[in-house]
């Protein structure tokens, strides 16, 4: 439903309305909008209108032919009426509408318009004051376009996960008040009417849905319109995290956009760009994808978010424990005369007053300079008659986009870059800590200020910073007296801008530096020597761990597994129990992950794992006592679900968490296990087990995403065996079958790629070879930053021994 756009006919004269709907609308997509209101007199529903007279049941039977005639078209209609639902629905009844109008529950993905009209719904009827089950609310669905144009996200994000982009721009009122050109209907001669929603649908990252239009004159050009953007090849996807969509994102490309974890964006012929997610406080895999026309129409990308340690692009920590140290790279600071004392809060600070500042490195150093950046400090500042403003932080220079401050202007935060400030209207009390945090985000170009973890303030459509000056503490702005009287402590300086949620968090917690980053030069040569270093310990690592591998029982035959009490961590997870029932479906997504971590930390070493462990990766930062409460309730439920199998238990023995298993449950990663250590040379078999899916194909936490990986690298082998040996046998259909499996493991398996297009070229599918060659060489040069070195010609006719020296 949301891959097609809609012409709204929102008339208010009875001709036009009447017209409408005697039009053949079968050749394509289109709607009405009407305004119902109450006979004063008889209560009866009538649509209000300028010219003319209409009866509402009358428009329904009207509609219902419409719809009778066009069985393979849906027909949006709005309906603007805040009265009772029952008589809406009570006339839809009346004239054969209500089983034909469509209802999606709130929180449901809409269907295709294909999937709609095989359950006979053709009619989707939308008011924003619905409380329903057959009419759909407006609110819940829908977002406005006009949303996106007023600078500020908050009304926006509320909405920003509806399905549906509507666009009012073309009635009649829009036109007056927007000053659209005047030849905007003459698309032959004037762009603009097309060019404005197809940047509509970049900005928003959804297709223009339903796009309302006023007067009848107007019609054909809208129908045209819609027609244009529906034949428009689209680029779409997710982005996800932890198998959650994610919200928020913005876009860089062409356009700047800001969409959910659902994107869909237009892809006009000839064109090209990079696609590439942002959002504050992670970073995606892939990072980015390059768009051209050798992208099919309608290729769909997924983003996996992955959050960002906290740590993540520090440039400074200065703690101020009686030094200027900073714990992330060692400087050579101009002299200071620091003065620290001990605070009965804090403990040791540094104490600014008389106008001693702080002189620290250039500002390029920490990376500020047309950069997103975020600045963390605690201070305290005491007031002094004479004086109104005190610079916690600063640069030595003036001038715009040169002069960065962050200072307490009549006990109000200020943080700008020289003209361009944010001010919030927000006091804060002198004498007192605070945790002031001020970040600028170079992506959406805003500026925001936060005290003690809460947002105060926010500006937007700020260029960057562009200063090249030191960077001062207690002073900033050359030639300005505002210097700091107080005290600071914990200054933190990231070339990154933090989200909301480090910023809360920052408020409550200390940052804990694990390992102090270490700046050095790297010539060529010492790259070389630890690039090789690196390669050396992998193989080694790979080879203990291999010859660590204890022996297993005999493997059960393909054609022996139980069809009872078994577990398939191939493809998607299942657990058989004893009476042949999948119950994975009673599996919580927490439960699961539980339940998983316990079983192959038992596979992998025996004992288990301890409660300590398993707590610290499912209730990370939870208080102990509700991590607890948490980790209790849980594993009962999880026992309780496990009770239906035959031999599957979990246990908490010798101070680790395990999961037994009898001789009689099938876990097929044991078989896989078992077939890798017995070196066998049943591929086929080997096969036919994996083949089921790649290994938890739904993993997103980093734990599980390690044992995928690692297992990963375990099962290439045979499966590339196998490869091998059918296509010598000339068995080019199995050798498809397995590359393809392959390359959903390591989409840039080489040796995979050269036995598929061979099999390919023996099938005689050249215009598949080009086009998976073409996607190979594509994302191997967005992963390697460099272009494949073969052609396609040569690649086909190298050896493949060659390809490898």
């Amino acid at each position: 439903m949301n891959e097609r756009s809609f012409a709204i006919a929102e008339f208010s004269d009875k001709e036009s309305i009447t017209s409408i709907l005697q039009d053949d609308l079968s050749k394509g997509y289109y709607g009405m909008s009407i305004h119902v209101i109450e006979e004063p007199n008889t209560a009866d529903l009538k649509l209000k209108l300028d010219k003319g007279s209409l009866p509402l049941k009358r428009f329904f039977e009207l509609l219902s032919i419409q719809i009778n005639k066009t069985e393979k078209k849906v027909f949006p209609l709005f309906i603007k009426y805040s009265g009772n639902d029952d008589k809406l629905i009570k006339l839809l009844s009346a004239t054969n509408l209500l089983d034909k109008s469509f209802y999606n529950p709130v929180g449901e993905r809409w269907p295709t318009i294909e999937d709609i009209i095989k359950q006979k719904k053709q009619l989707i009827i939308f008011n924003k004051d619905s409380k329903s089950n057959y009419i759909n609310n407006t609110s819940n669905h829908i977002t406005k376009y006009a949303l996106f144009n007023n600078g500020d996200k908050t009304d926006l994000d509320s909405v920003i996960g509806n399905e549906f982009l509507s666009i009012k721009h073309f009635t009649e009122k829009k036109i007056a008040k927007n000053n659209i050109p005047k030849q905007w209907n003459s698309i032959s001669t004037n762009p603009y009417s097309i060019q404005y929603l197809l940047r509509a649908w970049k900005i928003t990252g959804k297709r223009p849905n339903f796009i309302f239009y006023s007067s009848i004159k107007h019609k054909n050009t809208l129908f045209y319109l819609t027609n244009l953007i529906n034949e428009t090849p689209s680029i779409k996807g997710t982005v996800l995290s932890q198998t959650n969509i994610l919200k928020g994102i913005n876009w860089q490309h062409k356009i700047k956009s800001y969409t959910d974890g659902y994107y869909n964006f237009p892809y006009e012929k000839g064109t090209e760009f990079v696609l590439k997610p942002l959002k504050e406080g992670y970073e995606f895999t892939p990072s980015s994808v390059k768009i051209s026309d050798k992208i099919i129409p309608n290729k769909s990308f997924k983003f996996e978010a992955t959050k960002l340690d906290i740590t993540k692009n520090l440039t400074a920590v200065y703690k101020f424990e009686n030094t200027l140290d900073n714990e992330i790279k060692q400087e050579h600071l101009a002299k200071n005369t620091p003065v620290f004392i001990n605070d009965k809060v804090k403990g040791t600070v540094l104490k600014i007053e008389n106008k001693n500042y702080i002189k620290l490195q250039e500002v390029a150093n920490y990376k500020l300079v047309n950069s997103s950046f975020t600045i963390a400090v605690d201070f305290k500042y005491i007031t002094t008659e004479d004086q109104k403003t005190y610079c916690i932080l600063g640069s030595d220079e003036q001038g715009f986009r040169k002069g960065l401050h962050v200072s307490i202007l009549s006990k109000k935060p200020v943080f700008g870059f020289y003209t361009n400030d944010c001010k919030p209207n927000y006091s804060v009390s002198p004498e007192k800590w605070h945790r002031l945090v001020v970040k600028y985000n170079l992506d959406t170009q805003n500026q925001s200020i936060y005290i003690d973890g809460a947002i105060v303030g926010k500006a937007t459509n700020r260029p960057s910073f562009i200063g090249t000056s030191n960077l001062l503490l207690g002073y900033g702005i050359k030639n300005n007296n505002n210097y700091f009287n107080g005290y600071i402590d914990n200054l933190q300086i990231w070339n990154r801008a933090l989200n909301d949620d480090e910023i809360k968090w920052l408020a409550h917690n200390t940052l804990d530096l694990k390992k102090k980053p270490t700046t050095y030069k790297t010539t060529p040569l010492l790259l070389i020597i630890s690039s090789c270093l690196v390669i050396a310990l992998i193989f080694l690592s790979i080879y203990v761990r291999r010859a660590k591998k204890k022996k297993v029982e005999p493997l059960v035959s393909v054609e022996n597994i139980p069809k009872k009490n078994a577990i398939y961590l191939f493809g998607k997870f299942s657990l058989i129990n004893a009476n042949g029932v999948d119950i994975a479906a009673d599996f919580s997504p927490k439960l699961k992950e539980l339940f998983l971590l316990v079983l192959l930390r038992t596979i992998k070493n025996k004992k288990g794992i301890t409660t300590s462990e398993l707590t610290d990766i499912l209730w990370e930062g939870f208080p102990p006592a509700k991590a607890a409460n948490n980790r209790g309730v849980s594993f009962n439920a999880l026992k309780k679900i496990l009770q239906s199998t035959e031999g599957i238990n979990v246990v908490y023995q010798n101070k680790f968490w395990k999961v037994e298993l009898n001789e009689n449950i099938y876990l097929d990663y044991n078989w896989v296990l078992g077939f890798i250590n017995s070196r066998l040379h049943n591929y086929q078999q080997f096969f036919e087990v994996v083949k089921r899916g790649k290994f938890l194909p739904e993993a997103k936490k980093e734990w599980l995403l390690e044992e995928r990986s690692n297992l990963n690298f375990d099962i290439l082998d045979p499966l590339l065996c196998y490869c091998k040996e059918e296509y010598y046998k000339e068995n080019f259909q199995t050798v498809l079958q397995v590359t393809t499996y392959v390359k959903s493991i390591d989409e840039l398996n080489i040796q995979a790629l050269y036995y598929q297009l061979h099999s390919l070229s023996k099938e005689g599918s050249k215009n598949k070879i080009i086009f998976i060659f073409d996607n190979f060489c594509q994302k191997y040069e967005v992963i390697n930053a460099v272009k494949f070195r073969y052609k396609l010609k040569e690649f086909l006719q190298e050896d493949l021994k060659n390809i490898w020296e």
